[in-house]
């Protein structure tokens, strides 16, 4: 039987996305599934990544504390499992530093796919509230991702499930596993090594973005990677930086990134955060190479706003600099039926002269729940 994703009263958009306004009610949402075994995960364990989220304590939360952020705060936890429950603390304020501030809404994301927006303001203070839960999973790694928004919100624990069955092992980074089309992480580029430093595959009128230097295509570490401005990854303390020169037209650079062997479903999507430094910084992208020859840029895929993902397309020229972006992308619509075996990260534009650089985080692959599944 194939796995079946559990959230309450959500609104199920086409390739299984949850609409971004939908609300789920804390006090509604269906109890985990009791099969297999579960794990207590407190907002103290090593393995989360929290950025502007700060400690709060509270006798009434689990040992006593938890973790509170407003909007533009996340929180970042790898699991291997087959489902999490979140528990949060509900209420109308929480008081950090002196400051009052009103509880809001939470945002959840699991595999770079957001799932749902929980309501967490109530009118008095209420604990171990199951906010979201998502069940049957495949057995794997998976990455979830918590965003207070419209306000505060007040993590306490997560709870992790999986089964017993040994055969249900993680799949390694980069290599699909299972039937074809299952819900699941496929690629995680926090949990890949890059092929290789600055490994060129092809380029026309870019050099590097200093003389001694040829185009970059690397790991950073943040904040302390080199340039004057200090920069945090998206999540974690790491993210791909990216960097050289455009010095004619029709210049391009496309850098190998990773090599994979990734089957494509109908429903099989990609997701990364990217953080151009400059104007030319945008026109860089995650490009996707198959075993047919085929690549990404050459079909008509269009990102979550409908512009076309090929690097020479900017993101449509407007994302912000110096700041992070999501682009998604429905990949299964274009690339169903074949083999990724190379994640290119590419920069492409007609006619600009000038420096690029920046950086590329959270890139995943994988395939989505889908309606009747």
């Amino acid at each position: 039987m194939k796995p079946t994703v559990v959230i309450a009263s959500l609104a199920i958009l086409p390739f299984g996305l949850l609409s971004a306004t939908s609300t789920v009610r804390a006090d509604v949402v269906q109890p985990a599934s009791s099969a297999g075994h579960a794990s207590i995960v407190d907002d103290a364990d090593s393995g989360w990544t929290w950025s502007s989220m700060a400690a709060y304590s509270d006798i009434g939360l689990a040992k006593g504390s938890g973790h509170a952020g407003g909007p533009g705060a996340y929180g970042v936890y790898t699991f291997n499992g087959t489902g999490v429950d979140i528990f949060v603390m509900r209420g109308s304020t929480v008081n950090i530093d002196g400051r009052t501030h009103r509880i809001g809404k939470l945002k959840v994301s699991i595999d770079g796919h957001e799932k749902a927006e929980v309501a967490l303001s109530a009118a008095a203070a209420d604990y171990n509230v199951s906010a979201f839960n998502v069940s049957g999973l495949p057995s794997k790694l998976h990455v979830l991702e918590i965003e207070p928004e419209s306000g505060w919100a007040i993590i306490d624990y997560i709870k992790v499930s999986s089964d017993d069955d040994p055969a249900d092992s993680p799949a390694t980074a980069g290599t699909s596993t299972g039937e074809a089309g299952d819900p699941g992480l496929l690629f995680s580029s926090k949990l890949a090594q890059l092929y290789g430093v600055n490994t060129i595959e092809g380029r026309n009128n870019v050099s590097g973005f200093n003389e001694n230097i040829t185009p970059e295509l690397q790991m950073g570490i943040l904040p302390d990677d080199w340039g004057l401005s200090v920069i945090n990854a998206h999540s974690g303390n790491t993210a791909i930086r990216y960097s050289g020169s455009s010095t004619g037209p029709a210049a391009y650079c496309y850098m190998l990134a990773y090599s994979v062997k990734i089957a494509v479903s109908s429903n099989t999507s990609l997701s990364y955060w990217i953080y151009p430094q400059q104007d030319n910084g945008r026109f860089v992208a995650v490009d996707l190479h198959c075993t047919d020859g085929t690549t990404l840029s050459q079909t008509a895929a269009v990102d979550q706003d409908g512009v076309a993902v090929a690097p020479a397309h900017g993101h449509g020229g407007a994302i912000p600099t110096g700041a992070w972006t999501n682009s998604r992308c429905h990949i299964g619509e274009w690339l169903a039926g074949k083999t990724i075996d190379k994640i290119w990260i590419g920069y492409a534009r007609q006619n600009s002269n000038g420096q690029y650089r920046g950086y590329i985080d959270d890139l995943f692959i994988g395939n989505e729940q889908t309606q009747g599944k």
